[in-house]
């Protein structure tokens, strides 16, 4: 298999396994299917009882996110998702997967925005995002690979109180 394929294929692993595990959570999902010409906002919109969230996932061997991960249509499409109402919120979810770590992270487009602004770097490493994003920790769902999304909500009332 081609390195490209590969990438795909570790993201669409990785999309199927965020989709499992947002069944666990009240709420409401809708797929973005991607569309010609590849002009979708994100993977996923999700409606929680506090919260719409709109998903881009990204699955990345090496451990940080770069700007350049995101295609501009995404990242516009988070951050103008996030400004239309006060209960939005424009996510990455960032998987850092090789023979060394196993982690997912979820972080707020503006948050990433604000940080690369802040220091001047056009990419955020793991510990930056350690520090930045809510951890999620790995679970297993009808014996397949998933996420415990459990603290979400709560996460996001937090970030608003403090911001």
């Amino acid at each position: 298999m081609n390195k490209q394929a590969e990438r795909n294929a570790r993201g669409e692993d990785f999309q199927e396994e965020l989709r499992r595990s947002w069944t666990l959570i009240p709420g409401w999902r809708l797929r973005i299917k991607d569309g010609r010409g590849g002009s979708k906002p994100g993977d996923e919109i999700i409606t929680l009882p506090t919260a719409n969230l709109l998903i881009e996932a990204k699955r990345k061997a090496k451990p940080y996110l770069q700007l350049s991960d995101l295609r501009p249509n995404q990242l516009y499409g988070l951050r103008d998702f996030t400004k239309a109402l006060p209960q939005n919120e424009g996510l990455i979810a960032v998987s850092i997967l090789n023979d060394e770590l196993d982690e997912c992270y979820l972080l707020p487009v503006r948050v990433m925005i604000e940080t690369m602004k802040e220091t001047g770097k056009l990419s955020i490493g793991r510990e930056t995002l350690k520090e930045i994003a809510l951890e999620v920790p790995r679970t297993t769902i009808n014996g397949l690979p998933g996420y415990d999304l459990s603290n979400v909500e709560n996460w996001l009332k937090e970030r608003r109180k403090r911001n």
